[in-house]
């Protein structure tokens, strides 16, 4: 039951402002809150575990506040717009390859970005059955 958070049987009551269930009970409130707490936990560990990890990768990581200015958020708009402008100029400009460079490319350990980007264009190409083009490579992006 506390696992699922699943508290059918007891009394609920529900927070007009967020609409957020909680036992009315005191045993099952408190039941409830460490629930909570263990979950919040779990996710601040895997949120630092995660930082220290791509500190180690060599990525630089910049901790925002979730309450940004909206100057903020639309420069990374701005931003993701330019990465995903960049991402489909290099699909739709890579080199075309062959059924057979395809499977040659998939099963290796590791790819370059130029093979990364000519196996999905590939892709895009057998799965829509035409030339690549760059909205053909964005309708693409979207769905991924």
């Amino acid at each position: 039951m506390l696992q699922l958070e699943e508290f059918n049987g007891f009394l609920m009551g529900i927070d007009p402002e967020t609409g957020e269930k909680t036992p009315v009970d005191s045993w099952a409130f408190d039941a409830y809150c460490q629930v909570k707490a263990k979950h919040n936990r779990s996710l601040n560990n895997l949120r630092d575990h995660l930082h220290r990890l791509l500190a180690r990768m060599g990525y630089n990581v910049i901790a925002v506040e979730s309450d940004t200015d909206d100057d903020a958020k639309s420069d990374l708009k701005e931003a993701a717009k330019k990465v995903d402008a960049h991402h489909i100029q290099q699909v739709t400009s890579a080199a075309q390859i062959d059924r057979n460079q395809y499977l040659q490319l998939k099963n290796k350990t590791y790819l370059t970005n130029t093979e990364k980007y000519e196996v999905e264009r590939f892709r895009i190409s057998e799965g829509y059955g035409q030339p690549v083009t760059e909205e053909l490579a964005g309708l693409s992006e979207k769905s991924n």
